[in-house]
């Protein structure tokens, strides 16, 4: 699936998985538009399809926080699939869930039967307002393995298949600030394909050029 979120939340992937945009406004982003969400009631519902409980997985996404991040801000979800075996991009985690390096972004997955949970924390742990970061994590059934701005960061042994799971996919609830350009594959993507979305947008302007050498799910 692909959510390039320019102007609504239609899949350009071609497998049906269009999405619902719930009060989000639409801003630049990355490339074309991005969606922008309150931090309360506004985000993406990307749907409950087997097609989209995939494993293998790879999932990536722009994101542009509204506010400068902080480790005393309440938890957040930025793109996650939940209820069951799940994988997720959150911050500031409750405190029964591992808990990271202070003010970084946690990205972890749970397997059928609980089996292998896989969690990994971003290097970063500084997060400016208005500032676009792309984050990316990979899963083989073997490895988790997290990149941040098209470079790995971090990688931990997790086996087992993220198999069913009880919710939709879900953008920004709650999250806020702009997200762009969200993809989910149902393959672990080589870290030259990750790393060439981002080295083909400059620095400057943000313009991608590469989302359409990397063959959507």
């Amino acid at each position: 699936a692909h959510w390039p979120l320019d102007g609504d939340a239609k899949d350009a992937s071609g497998n049906g998985h269009d999405g619902v945009i719930q009060g989000a406004k639409w801003v630049d982003g990355t490339t074309g538009k991005a969606a922008e969400f309150d931090g309360g009631g506004s985000w993406m519902n990307g749907g409950r399809k087997p097609s989209l409980e995939v494993s293998p997985m790879s999932c990536m996404f722009w994101m542009r926080p509204e506010h400068d991040l902080d480790s005393k801000d309440p938890r957040f979800n930025i793109v996650y699939h939940a209820k069951g075996p799940m994988f997720a991009f959150n911050k500031n985690p409750a405190a029964n869930e591992p808990i990271g390096p202070k003010n970084t972004i946690r990205c972890w997955i749970d397997t059928i039967g609980k089996v292998s949970k896989g969690t990994l924390f971003t290097k970063r742990n500084e997060w400016k307002a208005g500032v676009w970061y792309h984050l990316a994590c990979t899963y083989d059934e073997k490895e988790l393995i997290l990149y941040e701005d098209g470079q790995e960061t971090g990688r931990t042994k997790a086996t087992g298949a993220i198999g069913p799971r009880s919710s939709e996919f879900r953008v920004a609830k709650p999250f806020a600030g702009a997200i762009d350009e969200v993809k989910l594959y149902d393959r672990a993507l080589s870290s030259a394909e990750i790393g060439s979305v981002v080295a083909a947008v400059s620095t400057k302007d943000k313009l991608a050029s590469a989302w359409g050498k990397i063959k959507s799910e």
